[in-house]
Formats: C-alpha cells, sequence, structure tokens
C-alpha cells in the first residue's frame, strides 16, 4: 500500500511538520550545512555519480522509503512515495520545490516514526556523521518492516578520518551483524566508497 499520508507513519498523533526542530548538532555544524547547502548540488554528483545513485536506486523494495540526510534530495526527490529526513533546515529549503514525496526536519537517531513503517531505508552520506553509526543501525532496523532493507553509502578515504567515521570492510560487517541484519552485498564504489545492503 502506498504512502498517502505522512501521518501514517508518524509516532504521534496531530504531528505538525513545519514546527519539528533539529534535535541535535553543534552551532558549527548548523553552520556548515549552511553553507554547504548553497553548493551542494553543484558539486555532489562528481562525488556521488549517477552511476553509484542507479546502483543505489535499483537496490529500492517495497512503497515505502525512508532517505535519512536526504540534503537536497539529490537521490530521491522523484519518487513520490519517499520521505526524506535531515537536521538541515536550508537544506530542506533547497530540496522543498523539486521533491515529489514528504520532506521531514528532525533527528534520524530520534526519528518521529513509528516502528515498521519503511520498506527500504537509504543512508547514501550521512551514517558517518552519527555518534554512534552501530546505534543508528539498530535504530533503521526498528522502523523496518519484516525483510526491509538499509542501503548505506561510506566512504572509505582515511584521510576523512578527522572529519567523519571512516569505515573499513571489517568494520561495515561488524555494524550489521551486531544489528541482527544480514549483509547482502559490500563493493567498492571508485575506489572512494562502500556500498552496502543489508536486509532486516
Amino acid at each position: 500500500m502506498l504512502l498517502n499520508n505522512i501521518h501514517e507513519i508518524l509516532k504521534f498523533d496531530g504531528f505538525n511538520l513545519d514546527t519539528m526542530g533539529i534535535l541535535v548538532g553543534s552551532r558549527n555544524s548548523q553552520i556548515f550545512f549552511k553553507f554547504l547547502s548553497y553548493i551542494y548540488d553543484k558539486i555532489n554528483p562528481y562525488i556521488y555519480t549517477s552511476d553509484m545513485r542507479d546502483t543505489l536506486l535499483n537496490d529500492i523494495t517495497g512503497e515505502r522509503l525512508l532517505d535519512v540526510g536526504v540534503g537536497t534530495g539529490y537521490t530521491t526527490k522523484h519518487l513520490s512515495y519517499a520521505v526524506g529526513i535531515d537536521l538541515s533546515r536550508d537544506m530542506l529549503q533547497r530540496a522543498k520545490s523539486e521533491y515529489k514525496g514528504y520532506l521531514v526536519l528532525g533527528d534520524a537517531s530520534n526519528t518521529p516514526f513509528k516502528s515498521n513503517s519503511f520498506d527500504t531505508i537509504i543512508c547514501a552520506g550521512s551514517l558517518y556523521y552519527f555518534n554512534s553509526p552501530e546505534a543508528a543501525v539498530r535504530g533503521f532496523k526498528r522502523l523496518l518492516k519484516r525483510d526491509g532493507t538499509i542501503l548505506t553509502i561510506t566512504p572509505n578515504w582515511p584521510i576523512l578520518g578527522i572529519f567523519v567515521h571512516i569505515f573499513k570492510k571489517i568494520d561495515l560487517q561488524r555494524i550489521f551483524q551486531d544489528a541482527d541484519m544480514r549483509l547482502e552485498k559490500i563493493q567498492n564504489m571508485r575506489g572512494i566508497a562502500y556500498y552496502c545492503k543489508a536486509r532486516r
């Protein structure tokens, strides 16, 4: 069944999307994402190419999709059944005009969504920003329906470790194993990132 109303998957009755605040994040990260929002759509396709995006999109299953760290909507803006969540109001403002699904301003580590709400969760470019990626994946699992999938893209350049979490294959295997998720696919993308598909 398609998602006809965002309130079908929210924990709270009467939830107001326009007033939900940013729940975590320092002032510095907010300033960073505000700046990044102006140039994001220009630089992102060079790093996260359309071929990488297509690989991820081809693995989407089911009719309810959550895009964690949706940003300006690069991955899922064309999908009417997608729900995008992001901490950055500036990113969401830029996504708003073209996004076909729903956009939620909020913290994906403490989502407003009910358990078993989604068939697929995309985390392309955001898992490595979480304080605890392990806890994030466990939280995503709770949101998944039976046999639902998590699709992640994470950088593997060690130099970026001063800014974000950098995962080796063994780290990603452990993260999904600890969450009791079955890792079906792990592949290197362009030598700069790992792509994972894991199933509940």
